[in-house]
């Protein structure tokens, strides 16, 4: 979930010239928070399922009252 290759070797060099526009940090954290905002939508997903099929109501674990 880190940051890939291209991102390490990016940053280090952008942080040595700090007269430069952060615009490419920027896009790279952008582009990163993107990526965490769409595991976390699938993760939360494949929770919600989960506690579906285990008759979970979502609020502290417990099994909900279907009734």
């Amino acid at each position: 979930m880190g940051f890939g290759i291209e991102a390490i070797r990016t940053l280090p060099a952008l942080q040595d010239k700090p007269e430069q526009s952060c615009e490419a940090a920027d896009a790279i954290a952008r582009t990163k928070l993107g990526d965490i905002e769409q595991r976390i939508a699938r993760l939360t997903a494949l929770k919600d399922e989960l506690m579906q099929m285990l008759g979970c109501d979502g609020r502290d674990g417990a099994p909900g009252n279907a009734g």
